[in-house]
């Protein structure tokens, strides 16, 4: 755990301002107030076995990019030389992997103009489940300006997730179809679609509902289209009744891409939803 040993007070605060409070809440139960106050108490403790394990614990709560690949079938090659820099910081009894390695933003502050730099602590996991490779990437903060209180812009960003697809893709793992996993789940009423983008014989075309009513539901119609139509970007919104506390995600089923935009409530209810379409998909 050397990339943790060596981190400052600050790395350890905005590691864990990328969890949801309620895990936080959960996790150092003890301590009370605001997130960025619980952030810093904990980070000040500095147990580093009790933040690994929050973190094996909770990561599937987190805001998260998953890719989904299948893996190279010729050889075995060590996904983690895609990141750069990275460091294994544990493994659970489900053989899921979370690495760690450093984002560095770089900024130009104004009045006076400055160069300076905002660094990450960046949790990735990585997991293998009915033969496909998933890497899933905590959601970092998208402005690193909130941390200066002067006029400020981003200049770049040292690490990020299209340059490590494009090392996975290098290394021979190519992107997964999930077309087939999605439109059984999609058929059974697990989800439904509010909004979609899809292939048209001659043009690509999207589709909104008016006031995120699901497409099945309210437009057959369209709904049989996208049947056989390729997908991409869409938005899928669960049932509020179901057990899974996933409200909304999001997949390009064309680029074995799913998001969840929001923290979820149980630590397995983005897995859950990844399972059953990986699951679904052969």
């Amino acid at each position: 755990m050397g990339i943790l040993q060596d981190a400052s007070k600050q790395d350890l605060k905005r590691l864990l301002g990328t969890f949801p409070v309620a895990a936080l809440k959960d996790g150092w139960s003890a301590i009370k107030g605001t997130k960025e106050e619980i952030c810093f108490a904990a980070a000040e403790e500095r147990n580093l076995g009790r933040i690994v394990s929050f973190m094996s614990k909770n990561i599937g709560r987190c805001k998260q990019h998953v890719y989904v690949f299948t893996p190279p079938a010729t050889e075995k090659i060590d996904a983690a030389t895609a990141i750069p820099d990275a460091e294994i910081v544990s493994t659970d009894e489900g053989g899921r992997s979370i690495y760690v390695t450093r984002a560095v933003f770089s900024v130009f502050l104004k009045d006076p103009p400055e160069e300076s730099v905002v660094e990450f602590l960046w949790p990735i996991r990585f997991e293998i489940h009915h033969g496909y490779f998933v890497l899933s990437m905590v959601v970092l903060e998208r402005n690193p300006c909130v941390y200066y209180d002067r006029d400020c812009f981003k200049l770049s960003r040292s690490i990020d997730e299209r340059g490590i697809v494009k090392n996975l893709e290098a290394l021979g793992y190519v992107r997964a179809d999930l077309h087939q996993g999605v439109k059984k789940l999609w058929d059974e009423n697990f989800m439904d679609s509010c909004e979609t983008n899809y292939k048209k014989p001659k043009s690509t075309a999207r589709e909104a509902m008016d006031e995120e009513l699901g497409i099945k539901q309210h437009n057959p119609v369209l709904y049989e289209e996208l049947q056989a139509a390729t997908l991409f970007r869409t938005v899928f919104q669960m049932d509020p009744q179901s057990e899974c506390g996933v409200e909304e995600f999001h997949v390009d089923p064309s680029g074995g891409y799913i998001a969840f935009p929001r923290y979820t409530e149980g630590a397995g209810d983005a897995d859950y939803v990844v399972h059953a379409i990986l699951e679904k998909n052969n």
